[in-house]
């Protein structure tokens, strides 16, 4: 029985689509999209003498691999139109809501929302969510799953899943309520999955198919699930918070016009499209090096790009270390208009690009380096939760 003890309002449930919310109906036959109707009832029944309250709508239903900057856009405005019925957003409205441990108790809008997402393009769902909501003073939880929530309709396939765990996992996250002698409950953009609670901005899929997808490889998980137990890194915790003092809940705008390029050996950009986009992310060999020392394939083509007014930064490839000027063949020593991410995530990189084209600002090469180097929710990742705070204090 799963008990959650924070006095609620409501959770939103949105469900966008993905395998959590689909079906087998035969072997060897593809998944297809259950009705709304039977995912809202097994959620129900999931949730049956539980003090939780939940509203459910489906937005959709997506495959994850067709989601878009438009869908990202889509569900923040879905979320602001939720927070525009709510008066506290800030201010001595917000002080009060984390004493009583709910800001939706002080308005009609949900105290927090449960997104179920395809897994394919998650970690870029909620890394768009976690720029685009700005100053989010409650819990936006992401989550999905590596197998249908819903059984076969053959009583003869088996039936092993992930749905409830995550989902389950996900509500309580929202339900959080705070320690007893600090009842300030999450706020931000989160991913449960496989009982992990990971930071929004942080976040990648490392397994197509193990129930254990996603991690945030240097970013401490916010918390962990142990049996109906959710524990808090409350460190890590006490710092978002601390940031959102600070900001004003807003939801900003992206725009579209970003090239991702993977590096390989021998790549010659000149076969890429660079004048067509705004920006591109190139995924770097190791530290951020790339053929430098090839003119004609690679660094005439990317100058000529920033001459024109163009964006570039550059990530690793890698799952772990960071982008770093290191070494000769740095992509980020041929020119200070380029900017060097650390170990930011690609969807962190891609996202956060996204929002930043979006700003009137974002013509001047030292504003978009200056601002893609800069942490905002997370994205720049350290390799201890010390180091992380440290340079994350301002």
């Amino acid at each position: 029985m799963i008990f959650f003890c924070r006095k609620m309002g409501f959770i939103q449930v949105i469900d966008t689509g993905g395998t959590f919310g689909m079906m087998q109906v035969g072997e060897g036959v593809p998944l297809s999209h259950a009705p709304a109707g039977d995912v809202e009832k097994r959620l129900r029944d999931l949730l049956a003498g539980t003090s939780i309250e939940i509203k459910y709508t489906r937005e959709g239903p997506y495959d994850s691999s067709a989601m878009s900057p438009e869908h990202w856009m889509k569900l923040a405005d879905i979320i602001n139109s939720h927070e525009q019925q709510s008066p506290a957003a800030s201010g001595k409205e917000w002080e009060r809501g984390k004493r009583v441990g709910s800001v939706a108790s002080l308005s009609t809008a949900p105290d927090g929302y449960v997104i179920i997402h395809g897994t394919d393009t998650l970690a870029y769902t909620s890394a768009a969510l976690s720029f685009l909501l700005i100053g989010m003073k409650k819990p936006v939880i992401l989550t999905g799953s590596q197998a249908p929530l819903l059984p076969p309709k053959e009583p003869s396939l088996p039936h092993r899943t992930d749905a409830i765990n995550n989902f389950l996992g996900a509500l309580r996250a929202a339900a959080w309520p705070g320690r007893k002698d600090r009842p300030r409950p999450l706020a931000g953009v989160y991913v449960f999955f496989n009982d992990l609670l990971l930071r929004g901005a942080a976040v990648v899929k490392v397994d197509s198919e193990s129930f254990q997808a996603f991690n945030s490889p240097r970013i401490p998980p916010m918390g962990r699930m142990d049996g109906d137990h959710l524990t808090i890194d409350e460190r890590l915790h006490q710092h978002v918070l601390d940031n959102l003092e600070q900001e004003t809940f807003k939801v900003h705008r992206l725009e579209k016009g970003i090239l991702l390029i993977h590096l390989f050996p021998g790549i010659d950009l000149r076969l890429f499209p660079l004048s067509k986009h705004r920006a591109v992310i190139i995924e770097a060999f190791g530290m951020g090096n790339g053929p430098t020392s090839d003119d004609a394939r690679f660094k005439v083509p990317l100058k000529t790009f920033l001459d024109d007014g163009g964006h570039v930064a550059v990530v690793t490839e890698c799952l772990g270390g960071r982008a770093r000027d290191t070494y000769g063949t740095s992509i980020r020593g041929m020119d200070d208009r380029i900017a060097l991410c650390a170990n930011m995530t690609t969807p962190a990189a891609f996202a956060k690009a996204s929002v930043l084209l979006a700003n009137q600002n974002c013509k001047d090469h030292a504003f978009f380096v200056k601002e893609m180097k800069r942490s905002w929710k997370g994205e720049i990742l350290y390799p201890s939760l010390e180091e992380y705070l440290a340079q994350n204090e301002d």
